[in-house]
């Protein structure tokens, strides 16, 4: 078994996943070499200064002149290779996390807090529960991209280091004294770092208020109409500005803290550039420096302030990454835990041709490839049976079979012969041809005209501009409640499972509609590409009973 995602486990992932590890050390590598070019250039034209224009040596002029220049290629192409290559590591490691937080939800179910214990049907506690929209949101946003970033920490800070490394040398070689006083205010930056745990906890309790608040608008908006027709409108307004005031507060306490913690690190850099400038002009007023290694000392040192604010800043930069891993490594650990994949083995699936059977109370359901059967059930019981072949819920050990398979024992490699979506099914913004049969190579050609014309669809072709090739928004804002019935009819007619699961399909659609289709739904019973299968119909409609060749109630 797996063990759950640590922060730890997730950040080591980053770094070494997805063959990453090639890409984060070139980009380390990279950023090292612009900061020690960057570090080398001052000294270059320290040296023009003494050995050429003060020598008057014009060979020596075009030589080290040459050598500047070489410096500065190095600094540009070591720049560009440490940019392109921490790029595409960095947008790897966010779309992995992003990838991963979607599909451990998704396959978590979002009806865990309605679903039973996958052995005894005892309900989910509170704190199971999937994370919502507005959460998921957030951790496949800001928090995976603050997690991915962790590769541009990394070589931010071997950059750093090295800069500092090649720094205390140059000094050391030009005067020990300034080599000393530099070394003696780096650790200072170490003693900030130490100072920064405190943000971590405000950065994580800012992260949770921002999902919170996003969760909370995400639901009031989806429940817009219920709520004006409960009268609730003010409620809700009231909650979301309590959550936004806390979010604001949370925030408000993370930027004081980071910016303390950065104005603290930029005034050490600065005083460090002011103490070591002040102390190398009077070396030079005594005749120990050259110009030339004034000027070398000078830029070093100017240099240096960004390597040093960049050290200073490693304790807070990692507090908001370990924020993030903690949040998202939450979030997997909780959807695994509610998951309906559960723990059992999971079993190859049976052939398709094998029947489904499922209890539904005291009546047993079933299914055969080629049958249209209905199921007319109380509410409750109709979202169980459709969630169980869904595999949003956990069966329970002989609730339901394929082929002679316990389906609780078959775990997700259900979804491979049975396509149950949920009643609310969600619409994506795109093409209309996409939203219904986006698996196809070509949107153009997706759509099955037997299915388009047995679900009136070609009436929804015909109101968008473009039509199947026309933009529909998301959740099919820009079509009407009935439309959009007849979209996610019409997306589940074209799939290739051998059964499939319709629950209350046409809720929004007229009665002449409904009858329409009602009639046309025995001449599905093939997917588009000649498959027989087996269609239940779980409703209350007496119109769409009447089409089935067969009726259980339960």
């Amino acid at each position: 078994m797996t063990p759950p995602p640590t922060a730890r486990t997730l950040l080591r992932g980053v770094l070494t996943g997805g063959g990453r590890r090639r890409g984060a050390t070139v980009a380390a590598l990279g950023l090292t070499g612009h900061q020690v070019a960057e570090i080398l250039v001052p000294v270059v034209i320290g040296v023009v200064i003494d050995a050429a224009v003060t020598d008057s040596e014009v060979g020596s002029l075009v030589l080290w002149l040459g050598v500047l220049t070489a410096v500065f290629l190095v600094l540009t192409f070591s720049w560009r290779a440490g940019f392109v290559t921490g790029t595409a590591a960095f947008q790897s490691a966010e779309h992995e996390l992003r990838q991963r937080i979607v599909a451990t939800v998704v396959d978590g179910g979002a009806r865990a807090d309605e679903a039973g214990d996958a052995r005894d049907g005892a309900p989910a506690s509170p704190g199971s529960a999937a994370p919502g929209a507005g959460t998921v949101h957030s951790l496949a946003t800001s928090d995976a991209a603050a997690v991915a970033g962790v590769i541009w920490l990394l070589g931010e800070q071997v950059a750093a280091f090295a800069a500092l490394l090649t720094a205390a040398v140059t000094l050391t070689l030009i005067s020990p004294p300034l080599a000393l006083a530099v070394a003696l205010g780096i650790p200072l930056a170490w003693v900030l770092n130490r100072l920064s745990h405190p943000l971590e906890r405000r950065t994580r309790e800012a992260q949770r208020s921002a999902a919170g608040a996003a969760s909370l608008a995400a639901d009031l908006v989806a429940g817009l109409r219920v709520i004006a027709g409960l009268g609730a409108a003010a409620a809700g307004a009231r909650r979301y500005r309590s959550a936004s005031a806390q979010l604001r507060t949370a925030r408000i306490s993370a930027a004081r803290a980071e910016s303390a913690f950065t104005a603290a690190s930029e005034v050490l850099a600065g005083l460090l550039v002011a103490v070591v400038g002040v102390a190398a002009g009077w070396l030079t007023l005594r005749g120990d420096l050259s110009i030339g290694a004034l000027v070398a000392v000078v830029g070093v040192v100017q240099t240096l302030q960004y390597p040093i604010s960049t050290v200073g800043m490693l304790g807070p930069s990692l507090a908001q990454k370990r924020a993030s891993a903690t949040r998202i490594a939450e979030a997997l650990s909780g959807a695994s835990s509610t998951s309906a994949v559960g723990t059992t083995e999971h079993h190859a699936p049976p052939a398709d041709g094998d029947h489904l059977e499922i209890a539904a109370g005291d009546a047993v359901v079933r299914l055969e490839p080629g049958a249209l059967v209905g199921l007319a059930t109380t509410p409750e019981l109709a979202q169980r049976v459709s969630d169980v072949l869904g595999h949003r819920v956990t069966a329970r050990p002989g609730e339901a079979h394929l082929g002679g398979a316990d389906l609780a024992a078959l775990g997700a490699a259900v979804r491979e012969h049975v396509h149950a979506p949920p009643r609310a099914a969600h619409l994506f913004r795109g093409t209309l041809a996409a939203a219904v049969a986006a698996p196809a190579p070509r949107e153009t050609d997706a759509l099955d005209a037997r299915i388009t014309g047995a679900t009136l669809l070609d009436d929804v072709v015909a109101s968008l501009p473009g039509g199947r090739t026309g933009d529909l928004a998301a959740g099919g804002a820009n079509v009407s409640g009935g439309q959009r019935d007849r979209i996610a009819l019409a997306r589940a007619l074209h799939r290739e499972e051998a059964y499939l699961v319709l629950h209350e399909p046409l809720t929004a659609v007229d009665s002449v509609t409904e009858a329409a289709i009602a009639a046309a739904l025995p001449t599905l019973l093939r997917s588009p590409t000649g498959r027989p299968r087996g269609v239940l119909l779980i409703t209350d409609s007496p119109v769409l009973l009447r089409a089935c060749t067969s009726v259980v109630r339960a």
